[in-house]
């Protein structure tokens, strides 16, 4: 599958180059400088939204521990669509410049001068702030995963086109200063987005200090609702950070997880279903939490023999299921790229057609 990938973008980045092209030669004849600015921004924005590596900023959010890095969880976990916003303005804020580049003749190294300078003083800033630290690898890994199979051939395109039609010379390693441009500014972009919200995210702290009652509010900023925040904690954090929950009494603990399991509704909330919920207890319980379930150590023993023998005779089927869902995942995917080849690959026949 990941062969098949490389062969498709690939293709998808020969089919796209004379469609920028032609767009960039067509857009500065019929349309003001207004337009064209809008339009390379919109472009820019757009392009992003489709890079394949865009889309797994989400997945990588499930690895951040919230109470080490809350502010890194919040970007790639409650705020990850804004954190895409921010980089596809970037991109296209950089599309924009460059495109006034070729327009106007405006040497590059101006461009770099400012944007290197603003950015090493944001870096700076954002390494010596203990929250802003970990946006800033996050941060450097956006400006690089903007410059992919799609936005790369669509934007020197683009710029090949305005200059052709402009009647400005073309030169081979000039026409990529805009892709330096569209690596640094969506650099920019996301450490100023991390920074506006700063205020509203706790410092980093111990497990236990982000679930206790004290900070319950300003953590609950990092989740949906309640349900969620209990959900993220049984599923993440050890037994005394969950206690916390509870204010620290185990009998309060023992109560709900006793109503979890009588209640289907709130297992399906908490942990996605009543089955979840013993693969949990039986997997991540401590031995209390498994006590408070059982009526008894025999009980408790004999529940977990029948679960781990189940386990190991549906441990084929669970393989497929996996394989399964992520084929399913890997199409839904590759789907909207497949259209946008087809797009382009109409474009282009029609213009061939006499």
């Amino acid at each position: 599958m990941v062969v098949g990938l490389t062969f498709f973008m690939e293709g998808l980045s020969l089919g796209i180059m004379p469609l920028g092209e032609k767009v960039g030669e067509k857009l500065p004849q019929k349309s003001k400088l207004p337009t064209v600015l809008a339009f390379s921004f919109i472009l820019g924005l757009l392009s992003t939204f489709a890079e394949p590596a865009v889309t797994t900023l989400r997945t990588i959010g499930r690895s951040v521990i919230a109470w080490e890095a809350p502010l890194l969880f919040m970007l790639l976990n409650t705020y990850v669509e804004y954190l895409v916003y921010a980089v596809g303005i970037g991109v296209g804020i950089a599309v924009l410049l460059g495109l006034l580049r070729f327009l106007y003749g405006f040497s590059l190294k101006p461009f770099l001068y400012i944007i290197v300078s603003l950015l090493s003083i944001i870096s700076v800033y954002a390494y010596f702030e203990p929250n802003l630290q970990y946006v800033l690898g996050l941060a450097w890994d956006c400006g690089a995963v903007t410059t992919g199979a799609v936005s790369v051939p669509l934007v020197i395109a683009l710029g090949i086109g305005v200059s052709r039609a402009k009647g400005k010379r073309f030169s081979d390693h000039g026409v990529f200063g805009i892709v330096s441009l569209a690596s640094l500014v969506p650099i920019i972009t996301v450490i100023l987005y991390g920074i506006i919200i700063l205020p509203k995210v706790p410092s980093p702290m111990t497990a236990g200090e982000f679930f206790s009652p004290e900070n319950r509010h300003e953590i609950s900023m990092l989740f949906s609702g309640e349900e969620e925040l209990m959900k993220y904690a049984f599923n993440h954090a050890d037994y005394q950070a969950q206690l916390a929950l509870f204010d620290h009494d185990p009998n309060k603990m023992n109560d709900f997880l006793r109503e979890i399991s009588r209640d289907e509704n709130l297992a399906e909330n908490l942990f996605g279903g009543k089955d979840d919920f013993n693969s949990w207890i039986m997997e991540k319980g401590t031995a209390r939490q498994k006590a408070a379930i059982f009526q008894g150590t025999e009980d408790m023993q004999e529940a977990i023999d029948n679960y781990w023998n189940k386990r190991l005779d549906s441990e084929p089927s669970d393989i497929i299921s996996s394989l399964k869902r992520n084929t399913t995942v890997a199409i839904r995917a590759i789907i909207p790229l497949v259209l946008l080849l087809l797009l382009v690959l109409f474009f282009i026949a029609r213009e061939k057609l006499p």
